[in-house]
């Protein structure tokens, strides 16, 4: 006796179809899975067999063979569950052979016959239009998630009895409402609390508005971690699809999908990190911090403090967007297009060397700089100073630009840039050839670049940095203004070589 139920996994950040097939056959009692199954899915023996009998229901005499098809594709966690039940149903003639004919099914039963809910239920979910399936059943704990991914119906039955008697046509359960969308959080803190830093909401403001990565180097109590926990505040919502794209992530990592997101993510891991927490791991492969800042901004405080093998391995995605991980099961790819904003003091001690306060040496100094790699700070575009604020400034009472003033700022530059590329693209992604098209400089401003480059302050990836945020910084010039100029001028190349290369020493 044979049956087939439909279900899916998890892998990467996208869900890919499997199959149940039951076989029952006389002989010794043994219950077998196979297909590549994790040691979640193997158990599922156990768990089918004590849900089968606390639900009321026979367990097949003999021997039963379940088969997670295709066979070479890993299957993790206890999805499967559920399809393994009611495919054990339909071949012991308890269930219509149609009854399964249709529908997506997954969930993970307890020994009373419980359906708990899995992770990547929006990944699972969306393999069903796929594969012209009809509906979806999945646990109550997974059904708004499931329904958010898919246009197809979803039913959550609470337990693997009330699933049968539903397949069977005995019983009727409401079909899951989506969850809903997320409404954007206002924001809670302002950059008008950040007194004295006005340069450094300036480089802010570029940098939100063209998605260029930034270092902020100062003394402690600067206000370095103040604006950078304001900084996602500047940047505008996630369109849909890069809100699918997030949701996709978090249900990749088994984060909650509480409908779709508005607000973009903002990741600070800790120092402490590890190499598998920050780029993803594990078995089966999870997204990592780089993934889960996807459209968004991972922010690196105390930047030195990381171990070399976490920062090195920015490198590569910081260029590409993706990470890949290799494994002896296969590879996995993860998107990884964040904004990387970073801060960091000017030597051990954090005051500055040179400053009355500091008590570093030069070798001290130098050894606490070189642990951040010349690669990795190459493809920092802006490396603002953030100076110590004096005691009037913060006593002053005067006005300070507050973040409603330079979102708005941030806003029309990205509408000149929507513009250039037909879409929500932005000037740190210019490929070389769209470079040559709009970022055509003035001879003073090319002379400015030569003179950096000569000094071998710049590298050629420097150099095309440079271009890319002087673009920016002319953008929001002509949106101030009224028309964004064709060609670059010298105002705009020194103000960005300012903050490539004169920010505490880090070159």
């Amino acid at each position: 006796m044979f049956a087939r139920c439909s279900s899916a996994c998890v892998r990467g950040v996208d869900g890919e179809a499997t199959d149940v097939e039951v076989h029952l056959r006389q002989g010794n009692p043994r219950f077998d899975v196979v297909g590549l199954a994790d040691t979640a899915a193997r158990e599922a023996r156990d768990r089918v067999r004590s849900a089968l009998v606390q639900s009321g229901y026979r367990f097949p005499e003999g021997r039963v063979l379940v088969n997670l098809a295709p066979a070479e594709t890993p299957k993790s966690g206890a999805g499967h569950d559920l399809p393994m039940a009611i495919a054990i149903l339909l071949a012991d003639r308890v269930l219509p052979p149609d009854a399964g004919v249709g529908w997506l099914m997954f969930g993970e039963l307890a020994l009373d016959g419980r359906l708990r809910p899995v992770r990547g239920a929006f990944l699972v979910a969306s393999t069903a239009e796929r594969r012209g399936l009809a509906g979806i059943v999945a646990p109550q704990g997974n059904g708004a998630e499931a329904a958010l991914a898919t246009g197809l119906p979803v039913y959550a039955p609470e337990t693997l009895a009330e699933a049968v008697r539903f397949l069977a046509g005995e019983a009727a359960i409401d079909a899951s409402v989506p969850a809903v969308p997320c409404a954007a959080r206002p924001s809670r803190r302002d950059f008008a609390e950040v007194h004295g830093q006005e340069a450094v909401k300036r480089a802010l403001v570029v940098a939100a508005c063209g998605g260029h990565n930034v270092l902020l180097v100062g003394p402690p109590g600067s206000g370095k971690t103040l604006l950078a926990e304001r900084f996602a505040d500047l940047l505008p919502p996630l369109e849909r699809e890069q809100a699918i794209d997030v949701a996709r992530i978090r249900s990749a990592a088994g984060l909650p999908v509480d409908g779709l997101p508005s607000t973009r993510p903002f990741r600070a891991p800790s120092c402490s990190a590890s190499l598998a927490g920050v780029t993803g791991g594990g078995q089966p492969p999870r997204p990592g911090e780089i993934t889960l800042a996807n459209h968004g901004v991972l922010f690196l405080d105390e930047l030195p403090q990381f171990r070399p093998d976490v920062l090195e391995s920015l490198r590569q995605p910081l260029e590409s967007g993706l990470v890949t991980l290799s494994r002896a099961s296969g590879h996995v790819t993860f998107p990884s297009r964040f904004q990387l904003l970073t801060a960091m003091n000017p030597c051990p001690c954090g005051f500055g060397a040179g400053t009355p306060r500091c008590t570093c040496t030069p070798p001290a100094v130098q050894r606490y700089l070189s642990r951040i790699s010349g690669p990795l700070i190459d493809r920092i575009d802006l490396r603002v100073p953030v100076p110590a604020v004096p005691y009037a400034a913060l006593r002053s009472g005067r006005a300070s630009r507050g973040t409603d003033s330079m979102a708005s700022e941030v806003t029309a530059g990205r509408e000149v840039q929507r513009h250039r590329f037909g879409g929500p693209r932005l000037n740190a992604t210019m490929s070389p050839r769209e470079m040559a098209q709009h970022c055509g400089v003035t001879p003073a401003a090319e002379k400015h670049i030569e003179n950096a480059a000569a000094t071998g302050r710049l590298s050629a990836r420097g150099i095309g940095r440079v271009l890319r945020v002087a673009r920016t910084v002319a953008d929001l010039a002509g949106a101030a203004g009224g028309g964004t100029p064709d060609r670059i001028d010298e105002a705009h190349v020194l103000e960005v070589l300012r903050w490539r290369l004169e920010a505490g020493g880090v070159q």
